[in-house]
């Protein structure tokens, strides 16, 4: 640890900063999913026009890796696949898009997402 930095004063202004971006405390970020062979690659990303509800994304074939029990049918998702290598497909929500304007690259948002769900499990 550095003197005098704890993870509460280091993590305070960034909490501070996401919740004036407008992260919504208690919200999910995104959930792993599985896409279909032939998937429609145009769909992916998070411009305001890319968005479905859950029920959209569900007929169009995605599958969630683990059914989340808040998951709400009709709230609005986007399609994002990171560029890591791994063949990875997110279902994301607003909280996502607001870590992307902290930093515009869908590995790092991934990571902080994954980040605040292992400290929000504690």
């Amino acid at each position: 640890m550095i003197s005098g930095i704890t993870p509460a004063t280091f993590l305070l202004p960034r909490q501070n900063y996401l919740a004036v971006e407008g992260w919504q405390r208690g919200g999910a970020w995104g959930y792993e999913v599985k896409l279909p062979a032939g998937f429609n690659a145009a769909l992916l990303g998070t411009s305001p026009g890319q968005g479905k509800s859950v029920t959209q994304w569900k007929k169009l074939g995605i599958t969630l890796r683990e059914e989340p029990i808040s998951l709400s049918p009709q709230k609005t998702a986007w399609l994002v696949k990171p560029d890591d290598g791994l063949e990875r497909s997110f279902l994301v929500y607003n909280n996502f898009r607001t870590l992307m304007h902290w930093n515009r690259s869908y590995y790092f948002a991934i990571s902080i997402g994954k980040m605040a769900d292992a400290i929000g499990d504690k």
